[in-house]
């Protein structure tokens, strides 16, 4: 995620055992995430981190090159869960799933998942002319098709959605 100098790197891969299909991803981030996350870096060197995590040289903000991005409650990495899959063993994130599932209950949006952003992003993106090859390719998807029907079928579910979040709301008359 960071170069010796504690740089951000736009691009990175992510190996083909924690993708979809089962297939090393290139992932190049936006300006705004490489901002965040420098953030998030200055947050994270100066938490109580088990030394593991750290290292004595002068590189890499003084984080082992192998310590996780992500912190569970406890300040360790999520546990993964591994998966047969029929090309050999999938690791899922069930344990960082669960935190954010909580989250998202606490902020009262239990009616939604992850996977419900992961969907609205795709949208936004093609509904915005991104090219759909590229976003096929970023979010590890099979086809072109995939991302249309996200696109053409997603417009039911949201209103759904839209509709559920207002309708705590009284609506009076002026």
């Amino acid at each position: 995620m960071i170069n010796e100098h504690g740089q951000v790197y736009r691009k990175w891969t992510i190996p083909a055992a924690y993708t979809r299909n089962n297939v090393e991803r290139v992932i190049e981030a936006p300006e705004i995430y490489c901002q965040a996350l420098e953030k998030y870096l200055e947050w994270y060197v100066k938490q109580p981190i088990p030394d593991e995590y750290r290292h004595n040289r002068n590189t890499h903000l003084g984080i082992n090159e192998e310590a996780p991005v992500l912190l569970n409650d406890r300040l360790y990495k999520f546990a993964m869960s591994e998966r047969k899959v029929k090309d050999g063993i999938n690791k899922q994130p069930t344990n960082l799933r669960t935190k954010v599932n909580k989250l998202l209950a606490k902020a009262s949006l239990d009616w939604t998942t992850p996977k419900t952003f992961y969907d609205s992003l795709i949208v936004n993106l093609a509904r915005n002319n991104a090219d759909i090859g590229q976003i096929v390719d970023a979010f590890g998807l099979s086809s072109r098709q995939v991302v249309l029907d996200k696109v053409n079928g997603s417009l039911l579910g949201l209103s759904d959605a839209i509709n559920q979040v207002y309708s705590r709301i009284k609506v009076t008359g002026h």
